[in-house]
């Protein structure tokens, strides 16, 4: 047990009081870190700290997903009179906001739950909060919350506030920044261009737009602005990019700014609730393990209520009617009809008559593992759209089984794999695997899964912890296997967590394994022998190549969230020993489990991408276009 304890949790707030978190440490007081990226960097500063996971026991994060998910999406639904309570100009704003409350809400549970098993634990006379500031809409927890937690759960210790010396600044000046006056510039620049563009094309017969996303959806503005076909093709942005505008251009695609369309004024009148009300209704709705989460979570909830909702997505709704009503779109495609501004698009245009269509941007969850309700289906279900462009069966099997309607979605294969399909780089292979692979004959590919950008977020900490975790084991592996050079590819171009991570990989003197993100993924896997990982669409990239693939359990869950196995894609390794096994019979040529593994690839592919031929673009551009 320990007498004072300080709960450690926002690397940002840390990073600025590197003097204030040392004099803390030397007083003796125990350091408990909440995040593993916290955690992590004060090992690197000299400083320790108690990691959070040594309260984790068995079971204890169970219910997390589910009930989380339950918060997320019944919350604004919950009500004895009339139901929604969240709708605005007929559209709810409490499901354009649900996947960052399921966040939120996941956080709050795993989080509260910690402190809890940490409290029984340690039964402190006195609990100091380093804290920072509210980070409103941040889809974590923020210091704030936590402060919340620990009153509620602590209540026999006393607890104290120690004042951080340097908060986050915020730049109060009015001037814009360079990068602002780009922006702003090209804008304007683009508003020039349209007006010639129009002028030269003439009234068109057709208008698609298309929202965000571009590197993903730009072989098919390519494909469809080369068309015969007389189409607008108009690529919409909440704010203007100027570092895609070339590429935009070339495609035949005008660029609209979203906020050229915004009209501000006091909207405060716009959406009103009875806020005591809400609040009375909600009582013993967030109880988790026996406690009533209401007097943390209700902060959250009182400010979406009376100042995001009124004051940022009253003002986004009314910038896409202003847009929509000004260019009349026949049709809209989004990438995601699950986060925020890709729902709300979604929404306003379905509510004005206006076909939307979603082309899937990453891997669903599959198999029969996939229908456990304590894993995320909110990134994909339930469709908001009218038609969903699947990457497969193995995606329309799992959006049917979780209730989505058939005929809404349509198994057309993915755009962003038809460059698969395309061999040749302009050099010799064997060259290249020579370089890279620095003399080794083999060459395998590991795929992290972490969550790096938001591990930024405080207590957003389930993921590195278990990543390096598994960053040792391969390490491990690659020591027992001379013969084999091993690349650990991070997911996150971070470079604080890729240094994390590099560190780690430091410790085994291996000249065998590194830690890259630099090299082209196509160029890799025309060199990979076996690629090692959990859920991933690089996963399914290798298994286009002919790479066999042995997948692991996945960070966040502990299971086999992509069930690639299942599909004949796949070997299912149940620990670190089975994967070096598995390793060595895949990379030895006298063995036949290689050609095995890699004729089943090529017998099953076109269940997760369509037809296996790198002709989606041409599939999708034409689905759209014929559905005008």
């Amino acid at each position: 047990m320990a007498k004072e304890l300080i709960f450690i949790d926002d690397i940002r707030l840390l990073q600025r009081n590197l003097k204030v978190v040392h004099r803390i440490a030397i007083k003796g007081v125990k350091l408990i870190s909440l995040s593993d990226i916290t955690f992590e960097w004060l090992k690197e500063e000299g400083i320790d700290s108690t990691s959070f996971h040594e309260y984790e026991y068995k079971g204890m994060h169970d219910r997390v997903m589910s009930t989380a998910q339950g918060f997320g999406m019944g919350w604004y639904k919950h009500t004895t009179a009339k139901g929604d309570f969240t709708i605005y100009n007929g559209i709810s704003t409490g499901l354009l906001i649900e996947r960052s409350m399921i966040y939120y809400f996941m956080d709050l549970l795993k989080t509260a739950s910690i402190i809890k098993a940490i409290i029984e634990k340690e039964k402190p006379d006195t609990i100091y909060l380093f804290t920072g500031i509210n980070e409103g809409m941040s889809p974590c927890v923020d210091t704030a919350t936590i402060e919340r937690i620990v009153r509620l759960l602590a209540q026999e210790s006393t607890i104290e506030s120690i004042e951080p010396k340097d908060r986050a600044k915020r730049d109060g000046s009015f001037l814009l920044s360079p990068k602002e006056i780009t922006r702003e510039l090209f804008s304007y620049i683009n508003s020039f261009l349209n007006f010639i563009m129009a002028a030269i094309k003439g009234k068109p017969k057709k208008k698609i737009v298309f929202y965000e996303g571009f590197n993903h959806i730009k072989d098919l503005l390519n494909k469809i602005g080369s068309s015969k076909g007389d189409f607008d093709l108009i690529h919409l942005q909440r704010r203007f990019s100027p570092k895609i505008f070339p590429d935009i251009i070339k495609a035949q695609t005008r660029v609209e700014d979203l906020q050229r369309y915004r009209r501000y004024r006091a909207r405060k009148k716009d959406f009103s609730v009875d806020i005591e009300q809400i609040r009375e209704n909600l009582k013993g709705y967030f109880n988790f393990s026996g406690v009533d989460l209401l007097p943390i979570a209700w902060e959250r909830i009182r400010y979406i209520l009376e100042d995001y909702i009124p004051n940022i997505v009253v003002d986004d709704i009314l910038s896409v009617e202003n847009y929509l009503r000004q260019e009349r779109p026949d049709i809209v495609v989004v990438e995601n009809d699950s986060a925020y501004f890709e729902r709300l698009v979604t929404a306003v245009s379905r509510k004005k008559g206006i076909r939307t269509v979603v082309i899937q941007h990453g891997m669903t969850i599959g198999g029969r593992g996939g229908l456990r309700d304590d894993l995320p289906s909110f990134d994909f279900y339930p469709l908001i759209a009218d038609k969903f462009l699947a990457y497969g069966e193995y995606t329309k099997e799992w959006l049917k089984a979780k209730g989505a309607d058939p005929d809404s979605i349509v198994v057309t294969g993915a755009s962003r794999y038809d460059c698969y399909y395309k061999k040749g780089f302009g050099e010799d292979l064997n060259s290249l695997k020579n370089q890279v692979a620095r003399g080794k004959e083999k060459l395998a590919l590991f795929i992290l899964s972490e969550l790096a950008s938001r591990q930024y977020i405080p207590t957003f900490h389930h993921n590195l912890f278990h990543v390096k975790q598994q960053v040792r084991e391969i390490a491990k592996i690659a020591e027992s296997m001379q013969d084999c050079f091993f690349i650990i590819r991070p997911h996150s171009k971070d470079r604080l967590v890729i240094d994390l991570i590099s560190k780690e990989t430091d410790k085994f003197p291996n000249s065998n394994l590194i830690v890259d993100r630099s090299m082209d993924l196509k160029a890799l896997l025309e060199i990979t022998d076996a690629c090692i990982g959990a859920h991933s669409s690089a996963l399914v990239e290798a298994m286009i190549c002919g790479v066999p693939v042995i997948t692991i359990s996945h960070p966040d869950t502990e299971v086999d969230i992509a069930s690639f196995n299942e599909y004949g894609l796949s070997i299912h390794a149940n620990s670190f020993d089975d994967v070096r096994s598995i390793l060595e019979k895949l990379l030895d040529k006298r063995k036949g489990l290689r050609v095995e593994v890699k004729e089943k690839i090529k017998h099953n592919i076109s269940s997760i991408n369509y037809n296996d031929d790198g002709n989606a673009t041409n599939r999708i551009a034409d689905y759209i276009t014929n559905s005008l």
